[in-house]
Formats: structure tokens, sequence, C-alpha cells
């Protein structure tokens, strides 16, 4: 579901024989309470993300939507031939939340608002285990709050592919400490997963992308893409 609790799905693009498979899930920013969800209008598709924004999104050309490891006649693509599949971020909670809260809108009026990311993430990934059972390598990739995400679900993504490699890529979403006020208020309003054995983490980005690095196995890898002058990080 998304934040207003209407039904989403997941987009899918299948390479027969191929034994590679990318996880994607895009940009959207974040909210979590009135203001930043309802007046300041902060996370993106919190009004739903149906079939035509699906269309729209992963269909159109390589762009902020369809990256450009989604250009399957791009022979410069080392991924063209992969399996893609496109999860839509419209929960407004960095895919992390795992419970429904009623928050006010601009006019007072009471919102049901369902924070639910990792609760759709382990539907979405308990799907795609049981369709690519013989898949060989794995991509999670991210963008911004969907970065995010990864760094949250990624542990969810190892248990499902126990034994293939895990290869994990975030663009624009540097783990910077968003400040303690923040964070309290954030997980108040999401209730974000993190991997049991993960201590500390329920203090912030930071200490997820710590486990992260600590944890992730060789062959394995990690990386991070972030800019100068990217002004949602600054």
């Amino acid at each position: 579901k998304c934040a207003d609790g209407s039904p989403t799905g997941m987009g899918v693009n299948l390479s027969p024989g191929s034994d590679t498979l990318i996880i994607y899930t895009p940009s959207g920013g974040a909210c979590w309470d009135g203001l930043t969800c309802y007046v300041l209008n902060l996370a993106s598709n919190i009004d739903g993300y149906g079939d035509a924004k699906l269309q729209n999104g992963l269909l159109s050309p390589p762009g902020i939507y369809a990256p450009i490891f989604f250009a399957r006649d791009d022979m410069e693509n080392p991924l063209r031939e992969a399996n893609y599949v496109f999860l839509p971020y419209c929960t407004g909670d960095l895919l992390s939340g795992r419970q429904v809260v009623e928050i006010e809108d601009l006019f007072g009026n009471a919102r049901e608002t369902h924070f639910v990311g990792h609760l759709n993430m382990q539907r979405y990934v308990a799907r795609l285990a049981a369709a690519f059972p013989n898949v060989e390598r794995v991509w999670l990739i991210g963008t911004s709050g969907g970065g995010f995400g990864v760094l949250f679900n990624w542990p969810l993504v190892r248990e499902a592919f126990p034994d293939v490699r895990l290869d994990i890529m975030t663009d624009a979403s540097a783990a910077v400490p968003a400040g303690a006020e923040l964070w309290e208020a954030c997980s108040d309003a999401w209730s974000p997963f993190t991997a049991p054995d993960c201590e500390g983490c329920e203090a912030g980005l930071p200490q997820l992308q710590d486990y992260l690095l600590e944890t992730l196995e060789a062959p394995s890898r990690f990386a991070t893409v972030t800019h100068d002058e990217d002004g949602i990080i600054a």
C-alpha cells in the first residue's frame, strides 16, 4: 500500500535466460507529520502509485524514474541483459515503516497515513525470491529516499537470496546524521525496521551504513554516489 492506503505493486521487465536481477527503488523524499506530509508535501506519491504512474515511470525514456541501467538498447550498458524490477516508493518513510497512524492535514482533518514501506518490502522480496530461484547475482540499487530504503532493507534481500552475490548501490543517499529530534520524530511516526543484530541502528542512518559495511561479505560490494551540490542532503 501507499501512504494513503491505496494499493500499489511492482514493475517487472524480464530477460529470459539471464541469471542477474536488478531491484531498484526510486527517489521520493520523506515525511513524518501533518506539516511535512500534507502542507509542505515533502514526500512524493503518498497519494498513490497505481498502474498509470508505473507505466509512465518504468517505461519512460531513461531518466530519473527509468535509470540508465534500464536501457536495454544501450550497448554501453553493462546491465542491459539483466532482469529489471522497479519498486515504487510511495510511503514517505524511507521504506522503513511498519505502522498506520493518524496525522492532521492543513485543515485539521485526521488523515490515516500508512507508513508501511518495510511491510511492502517484505512482500516484494518474498515474491521476487519465489519468482527468481536461479539467479546468481542480485543488484539492489536505490536513489535518494529509495537509497535510504536500501540501507534499511538490504538484510531482507540477503536473507531471501542467501547463496548469490549481492551488490548494493545508493545514489544521493549519503548517510548523514539527521539530528536527534528529527530522527525521534521520524521514528515515532514510522516505527522503522532495523535488523535484529544491528546494534545501535535505531539511532539513525550513519549507524545503518556502518552495519552494512561491517556485515556485507565478499565478494559482494557496496557503493554510494553523492554530489557536492545535492541540495536535499546539504
